[in-house]
């Protein structure tokens, strides 16, 4: 069926012709012969209504001709993609956006905008970029029209590529570097998320009283108490802890890990001759990883004689078990279940010096001085240093 639009023109032009030709010579003269029904039905209509189509037709194939242009032009592997129906939806999806666009004479509207590392770029649905300078990635997935391909979340952006965003909503970029960049489309820019200020000590005190003690021992750049703890470190705090380090250093044997520092060869091969320890593979004991609050603890409640594996607690709520047994504090769990580093470390262990050992009424730091790890006298210097109030 025709368009009703045609069909009115057609009506249209019917009627001016007939005003037209009343007006010049009388009906049914030698000058205007009768125009007869058949005809306007079967021969002039259809012919007005053929060419007013064509003539449209003709008009939106140029302008769709010149869009389709455009990108073949930029990209002649993507249109043989299209044309061969090998495109991904995605691809299929994103030229159809970007095809839209330009027909509504939104193309070619670039603007630059400059970027710092850790600003975020959100950009509309259908939106073009074009990375010229720096680096960011994507933070949902997105089209490469330069290379026909999709671009995955997370993805570093390729330099000089057009990239459309295909999302509703989401579509944006964080700049892992200053940035320069060209976009078509609706955007907006967040300001860059402010760096999170270096840890600052705030249990020295407790450092030096445990090192007062001989239990807690630096390096050749001090405690280090801003760093996290590795578990060559806890493991170490863990046998001072317990007094055995004397029997540690004269210990001899081995042990089956490949990734032991000289200096930590004696505690290892103490603590794994013990059961104390194992590693996380076969010959891996996981030197430089980094412990949890709980698993620091897990270290501390075996020095007061508890056995996780007896079932006394799990070790991944080791913290929980020593607010039960009264070791340690709510406050002070909840400060370390997200921040627990060398300094953390100390504070545990300071405090632990206080804890009962397992179904006695005896203080691990009693243990330690009638071991001989610790005297009392060193133990009582030590500590009156300490003027801290605990949470």
């Amino acid at each position: 069926m025709k368009p009703r639009w045609l069909l009115s023109l057609a009506v249209v032009a019917a009627v001016l012709s007939g005003v037209v030709a009343w007006g010049a010579v009388a009906p049914g003269s030698l000058g205007d012969p009768v125009v007869t029904l058949s005809f306007l039905r079967d021969k002039f209509t259809p012919a007005i209504l053929s060419e007013t189509a064509n003539r449209v037709t003709a008009s939106l194939q140029t302008k769709t001709a010149a869009v389709v242009a455009s990108f073949t032009q930029r990209d002649k592997e993507l249109a043989a993609k299209l044309a061969a129906g090998t495109a991904s939806d995605a691809l299929v999806s994103a030229v159809a956006q970007r095809v839209g666009v330009s027909l509504k004479g939104s193309k070619g509207r670039f603007t630059a905008v400059s970027f710092t590392s850790g600003q975020e770029l959100a950009a509309g649905q259908s939106a073009l970029v074009m990375l010229t300078s720096g680096s960011g990635k994507l933070k949902l997935a997105a089209v490469d029209l330069t290379t026909g391909t999709e671009l995955a979340a997370g993805t570093a952006i390729p330099l000089h590529h057009e990239i459309i965003f295909l999302e509703p909503s989401g579509n944006a970029i964080t700049f892992t570097a200053n940035a320069a960049l060209q976009i078509d489309g609706q955007y907006s820019v967040t300001a860059p998320t402010p760096p999170t200020p270096p840890y600052t000590a705030q249990y020295t005190d407790l450092a030096t009283a445990l090192q007062a003690m001989g239990l807690f021992k630096g390096s050749g750049k001090g405690f280090e108490l801003e760093r996290e703890a590795s578990r060559l470190e806890a493991l170490v705090m863990m046998i001072r802890i317990m007094g055995e380090e004397t029997n540690a250093l004269a210990f001899v044997g081995t042990h089956p890990f490949t990734d032991v520092p000289d200096w930590g060869n004696a505690y290892v091969t103490y603590a794994y001759s013990k059961g104390w320890t194992q590693g996380v593979a076969a010959t891996k004991f996981g030197t430089t990883m980094t412990v949890s609050a709980d698993q620091y603890m897990t270290m501390m409640l075996r020095a007061m004689n508890y056995d996780d594996k007896l079932g006394d607690f799990t070790w991944d709520a080791a913290m929980s078990y020593a607010v039960q047994i009264g070791v340690l504090r709510p406050a002070e769990q909840a400060a370390f279940a997200t921040n627990f580093k060398r300094d953390q470390m100390a504070y545990t262990s300071y405090y632990c010096l206080d804890g009962l050992m397992k179904n006695t009424p005896t203080t691990l730091q009693q243990v330690l001085i009638m071991k001989g790890a610790v005297t009392g006298e060193s133990a009582s210097l030590a500590r009156s240093q300490v003027t801290r109030l605990r949470p």
